[in-house]
């Protein structure tokens, strides 16, 4: 998910010697996501399996919008797959599910 303590997240897989992880960290900000009121990171080492109806639903909770899988840049898709694939507290699964729904380019 999206955290505006990237600074924090950074900082934390330092301290613990995982530099790998400290770099799957994907910066966006307000030009990729209106709703966002500071420069964030989407922390793809905490990535999850949930439905797109559960990611919907935690959106607009969150945010009180509606936002597309459309409406994400598909530069963005790719550095975000690509750092899933990248990070080393990844499940191997959830990579290859990564993959197929967004495959690398090589």
């Amino acid at each position: 998910m999206i955290t505006s303590k990237s600074r924090n997240q950074r900082e934390y897989y330092r301290r613990i010697h995982n530099v790998r992880a400290a770099g799957c960290l994907v910066a966006v900000s307000d030009r990729d996501f209106p709703f966002l009121s500071r420069d964030s990171a989407i922390n793809c080492n905490a990535t999850e399996l949930i439905t797109g109806k559960e990611l919907e639903e935690r959106i607009e909770k969150q945010t009180g919008l509606e936002i597309s899988k459309e409406a994400v840049p598909d530069r963005l898709k790719a550095e975000i797959v690509s750092a899933i694939d990248r990070s080393p507290l990844t499940a191997p699964m959830l990579k290859d599910l990564a993959k197929a729904v967004y495959p690398l380019e090589t």
